[in-house]
């Protein structure tokens, strides 16, 4: 007569299987993750490809270029100026500044996009009274905040942005200033 396995036994072997194959697998596992590491060290040592960054958008925006402010004699390089919604910067030491996008549509086709801040606008418009104040009106920037008004609240920098945008359109559509030297730095420059 042959033995009948017991329950016991057949548990047992079933346990032993499976930590065998629970040890195999911790060991394929452990190879590889050693495999993988030998080629993350490989990568390590292959420097990595420089970024740029290309702007594909179909308006062709980008920050402008001198050729793009050329124009006739008597004629503007700039179709329209608006002036986007504006971001709050943290400055040195808590402070905090207003940061304006500007988009200026050029008469070839090109979205020249640069950003300012509310001096800059100050700073342009000093210079060109100075120099041109003869030869053509140049309109005040909107003023400056009191002391108890809130420059970050949304009605003071929609309000804001609406005079600077008619300020700078009055400036860069005017034939006897758009294509000044001045002008053309406020435009060209990274920062004013």
């Amino acid at each position: 007569m042959s033995p009948i396995p017991s329950r016991e036994n057949s548990n047992k072997n079933s346990i032993a299987e499976s930590s065998a194959n629970q040890h195999a697998e911790d060991r394929k596992r452990r190879d590889s993750h050693i495999e993988g590491r030998a080629a993350l060290s490989i990568l390590n040592t292959v420097p990595p490809v420089p970024i740029s960054l290309h702007d594909n958008t179909e308006s062709g925006s980008y920050l402008g270029r001198e050729e793009d402010l050329v124009a006739e004699e008597g004629k503007v390089w700039c179709k329209n100026c608006t002036i986007g919604d504006p971001s709050i910067i943290s400055g040195y030491n808590g402070g905090k500044y207003t940061l304006w996008t500007i988009e200026l549509f050029t008469t070839r086709g090109t979205i020249i996009k640069i950003r300012r801040r509310y001096n800059d606008f100050g700073r342009l418009r000093t210079k060109l009274a100075d120099k041109y104040g003869g030869i053509t009106y140049i309109l005040e920037i909107p003023p400056g905040t009191y002391f108890y008004q809130d420059r970050f609240s949304p009605r003071f920098l929609e309000e804001r942005r609406r005079a600077l945008e008619y300020w700078l359109n009055s400036i860069v559509l005017n034939p006897a200033l758009a294509s000044t030297p001045e002008v053309k730095y406020f435009v060209l420059r990274k920062k004013y």
